[in-house]
């Protein structure tokens, strides 16, 4: 449908090398959508992409890779900030450095690439920012105090930004995947005890996979959200019920 169209959109995802970030980002590409990607380790080798190579905890380097992909782009229509770290510990032993990591890359970076590509969706008048965030940006995780707080504060930032760039016609969204099969995932989750206790929390009945977050990606992304903005988007089978 035109409404959800984004052929020839200028796209940006971060974390795009793998993982989530990976799947939207072929979720944009296959829409229609030129897209480059901002990778750390490995970079994407598939044709159709903008590999970036990019340290998203270096201002200066962050600041050139976005420069560099927007030249490639030719602008920015669409950020995905889909880069994130989770580690599990318990709070009393979590190391403080790791925790402090967790946050920077999570909500400080997000922020920072968010702020780039603000100023020129200001510019331009107008652009769709999707920030990725979690179920755990409102329930908290077991083990998760680092990645609980950084996803609440990316959704709290996603309406602050909401709030302060409406009046210059850029949404900025959250989506929350909920518990979907990766590679990462799925030994946590065909584990009977683990898998069980969030099947049971879970009113669908199954776990997710990556195309079921095609539909709301391309929403948030498109014309069919002009009028939505500073919202989370749960893709999670009813967990957050």
């Amino acid at each position: 449908m035109e409404l959800f169209d984004i052929t020839g959109k200028r796209a940006l995802v971060t974390g795009g090398s793998r993982g989530i970030g990976l799947a939207l980002a072929r979720m944009l590409k296959e829409a229609g959508a030129r897209v480059a990607v901002f990778y750390h380790g490995t970079p994407v080798k598939e044709e159709g992409f903008i590999p970036v190579k990019c340290d998203l905890l270096d201002a200066a380097d962050t600041r050139r890779a976005f420069a560099e992909a927007k030249e490639a782009l030719g602008g920015i229509d669409i950020l995905i900030n889909a880069a994130g770290l989770h580690k599990k510990d318990d709070a009393e032993h979590f190391p403080a450095e790791e925790w402090e990591e967790i946050l920077r890359v999570n909500v400080v970076a997000a922020f920072r690439v968010s702020q780039l590509a603000g100023r020129e969706m200001i510019a331009q008048g107008g652009g769709k920012i999707v920030n990725i965030c979690s179920v755990r940006s409102v329930l908290a995780g077991d083990r998760s105090s680092a990645y609980s707080a950084s996803k609440a504060a990316l959704l709290q930032m996603t309406k602050a930004l909401a709030k302060e760039w409406g009046k210059h016609h850029i949404n900025v969204n959250g989506l929350a995947p909920g518990y979907i099969l990766t590679d990462m995932t799925a030994p946590s989750m065909n584990d009977p005890e683990t898998g069980g206790r969030l099947l049971s929390h879970t009113p669908l009945g199954r776990f997710g996979e990556m195309e079921d977050l095609k539909g709301a990606l391309l929403f948030l992304c498109s014309r069919a959200s002009d009028y939505v903005t500073g919202i989370l988007l749960p893709v999670d089978g009813g967990f957050l019920c």
